[in-house]
């Protein structure tokens, strides 16, 4: 990431918060919150307390959409058997 390498922490922060949003939007919440969680770090890191806690929400809903998806998954499961 071009970001990284010149040091730009801020703007690296954001890519990867926009590399998630594409894997969410795409339903692959695993890989968003991957990238979620490669840039919550370093917006801790740079002190952006305000993106910080929205990431963090962020994440949260991806997980809470995993969660359903699998409780849903096993309703349907133990509802064949």
């Amino acid at each position: 990431m071009i970001y990284r390498e010149v040091g730009d922490r801020n703007r690296e922060a954001s890519a990867l918060t926009l590399l998630g949003i594409v894997y969410g939007s795409l339903s692959q919440y695993s890989e968003a919150i991957a990238y979620y969680q490669q840039a919550l770090p370093i917006l801790q890191e740079t002190g952006d307390r305000v993106f910080n806690t929205l990431l963090r929400s962020v994440v949260l809903s991806c997980l809470i959409v995993v969660i359903c998806i699998a409780n849903s998954i096993t309703v349907v499961i133990v509802g064949i058997d």
